[in-house]
């Protein structure tokens, strides 16, 4: 049997329809999440910015070194994001965020998986082209992507080298995994969508997910007891408290 009541801001595969896209509907339900598109946009613009990069660097493994101040702001912004996406995840579930860094933070990988998840960057050329963004996360190691942001905030002359192009794509990539951990592929778009036939999505293939861009398999090592097993229309309905993530990590 599977968990009765979601958690705020926590996508869980269900028992018995795994990723469906269907009944992940239930991220639009009310107190799910607070304000969620001023999450999202500032996904969209970094997402346009670094596609614009394309114009003039490669995406292409012999350029994961190349560095500027402009891909450092990139990184500063996408880093900026993925703090902020990190609090609200913990202070929606009750959990206080002050004065709290990646040594705190990373305590979601317990509740998100968040190093399970796989990300495909289109139009990239070579190897490099799937990334786990915060995969060294499940042996407990900080995130390296993240410590080039660090040193080149805190020294952007001494540390310039660290505002490349490798750290800039893990740190959207990240960002991108954030959001997806939260809202699977609900961009929560004010306008009218297209609705279309298709066949049922296999969770273990790449899917396209928020932005239409990058792609993105998550993760799929949950246990039956792990996963979500409550009536979608009773959450909407309001008839249904939402859980509060608790941590077993000290």
């Amino acid at each position: 049997m599977g968990l009765d009541r979601p958690f705020r801001r926590t996508i869980r595969p269900f028992l018995a329809l795994d990723y469906e896209a269907d009944v992940m509907c239930f991220v639009r339900a009310e107190g799910y999440a607070d304000s969620p598109r001023n999450y999202i946009r500032p996904f969209l613009h970094l997402q346009r910015d670094i596609r614009g990069l394309y114009e003039y660097i490669e995406p292409d493994d012999n350029h994961l070194e190349t560095y500027s101040d402009s891909i450092g702001k990139l990184i500063v912004t996408a880093c900026f994001e993925v703090e902020s996406n990190l609090k609200a995840i913990l202070r929606e579930n009750g959990h206080k965020v002050d004065k709290m860094n990646m040594s705190n933070y990373c305590k979601l990988e317990e509740t998100h998986r968040l190093s399970d998840y796989k990300v495909l960057i289109p139009e990239w050329i070579g190897g490099n082209k799937i990334v786990r963004p915060f995969e060294s996360w499940s042996s407990g190691q900080p995130l390296p992507w993240y410590q080039n942001y660090n040193a080149f905030k805190h020294d952007r002359v001494a540390n310039a080298s660290s505002a490349n192009f490798s750290a800039l794509i893990h740190a959207w990539a990240g960002f991108f995994v954030l959001l997806t951990s939260q809202f699977f592929t609900e961009d929560f778009s004010v306008d009218e969508k297209v609705i279309g036939w298709g066949e049922r999505k296999n969770p273990a293939e790449f899917q396209h997910g928020i932005g239409g861009y990058l792609k993105f398999i998550p993760p799929l090592s949950w246990t039956d007891a792990e996963k979500y097993d409550f009536p979608v229309s009773t959450l909407f309905r309001g008839e249904m408290p939402f859980a509060s993530l608790q941590f077993q990590q000290t």
